[in-house]
């Protein structure tokens, strides 16, 4: 369609096409209409005037004779109003057919009808008129295609929100079930830990503790006579196990070095092990100097770094693995990379990962960042990134 009209046209230089076969009213029309400013086009009959109009339109006014070769008026006028609806549409004729005339109007092909010879200040004012509801009718349709738009982006956008609340309730309910699975898990681990703490108890310290209170008794009711040195000596290694039973089962539920030597010489004493059950090469890096780290966070770093590489002795069949902490900003950056086998995201996104879920949830809960992923080359990188601070942590 013919209907887009720089604004500047329509209040400046009203634009009209004129169709006569008649090249005296032709000119005549177009002297007077140029006299108050209007832009005038004009043509010897229809099918010029269509070629006019899809070239140089659109225009506010046509106006056209009726009877004309080719083509009728009101055909012509049928033509324009396929083309540009907006566009005001008008018969100028000495002679009209009028009943064809009259459905043109009803129809709305035509929207006024002036016979000839014309009164100028009477074609002036009509012209006048169809200028303004030529501007009224761009206005409404503008201000209709803007509520169009305008409904149209918030159609849009509502989709857009409807699909995002969907997504999020779906990763919501993923993970609610993989929290569920978690707290499954770790209650499993906990009673497990009980069941090998019970049984280290009965096995070693209370087996222990009966041998020395039998040997006590014994030598309760010894002879006077009876050197008790031998039998007190084998108490003491008895008691001595015994107490390595209870440091190891202390060691077991929390590591002692954490809290008596900090998490430097935690780490350290990871990769020793590390490096004493397993071929695999540990390298630690900590530069951790500064004010003493809160053991909530000490905690949260050492068992990430504790799952992560129990993770690379038991899945990545590495060689090589590099532990380092440190501090930057007000953070406490650690990160363990490997040569081995890598992960995908699939492995890491797996709702049986919990030693992934636990690594991330303790880490959230300090206020942190946790992120798996392949390294570069081969093998695997996780980094875990906490605030310092107790109350930055929001513990």
């Amino acid at each position: 369609m013919i209907d887009s009209l720089p604004p500047s046209a329509i209040v400046t230089r009203p634009r009209l096409l004129f169709v006569d076969d008649d090249p005296g009213v032709l000119a005549a029309v177009t002297r007077f209409m140029r006299r108050y400013r209007f832009e005038v086009k004009t043509a010897l009959h229809g099918q010029v005037g269509l070629q006019e109009l899809q070239q140089n339109g659109p225009f506010h006014v046509v106006i056209s004779d009726f009877r004309m070769p080719g083509m009728t008026g009101e055909m012509f006028l049928g033509k324009v109003a396929e083309l540009a609806p907006n566009t005001r549409r008008m018969i100028l004729s000495a002679y009209a057919d009028s009943d064809l005339l009259l459905a043109a109007i009803n129809a709305g092909r035509v929207h006024r009808y002036l016979t000839k010879p014309w009164d100028s200040q009477e074609l002036l004012t009509i012209i006048r008129e169809l200028i303004d509801e030529y501007q009224q009718v761009v206005l409404r349709n503008d201000q209709v295609q803007l509520l169009s738009d305008t409904n149209q982006q918030l159609e849009t956008s509502l989709h857009q929100h409807t699909s995002e609340m969907e997504a999020q309730g779906r990763r919501l309910q993923e993970s609610n079930r993989r929290l569920s699975l978690l707290s499954a898990h770790l209650e499993k681990v906990r009673e497990d830990e009980r069941r090998s703490i019970a049984r280290d108890i009965h096995d070693d310290l209370g087996q222990t503790l009966t041998a020395m209170h039998l040997e006590i008794t014994a030598m309760l009711h010894a002879d006077n006579v009876i050197d008790l040195t031998p039998r007190l000596c084998d108490l003491k290694k008895q008691v001595d196990a015994a107490i390595g039973t209870v440091q190891r089962i202390i060691s077991t539920m929390r590591p002692q070095v954490l809290e008596e030597l900090g998490l430097e010489a935690a780490l350290e004493s990871l990769a020793q092990e590390v490096r004493k059950r397993t071929n695999i090469t540990c390298v630690t890096s900590c530069t951790l100097a500064g004010e003493p780290i809160s053991q909530e966070v000490a905690s949260c770093l050492y068992r990430v770094a504790q799952e992560s590489l129990t993770n690379v002795f038991r899945h990545s069949k590495a060689t090589k693995v590099l532990l380092t902490v440190r501090r930057r900003d007000g953070w406490l950056q650690l990160q363990i990379r490997d040569n081995g086998v890598g992960v995908s995201e699939a492995q890491t996104a797996a709702s049986n990962a919990f030693g992934v879920m636990g690594m991330r949830e303790r880490v959230a809960r300090c206020g942190g960042s946790f992120s798996i992923s392949p390294r570069v080359g081969g093998g695997t990188i996780v980094e875990a990134q906490v605030p310092e601070k107790v109350e930055e942590a929001g513990l």
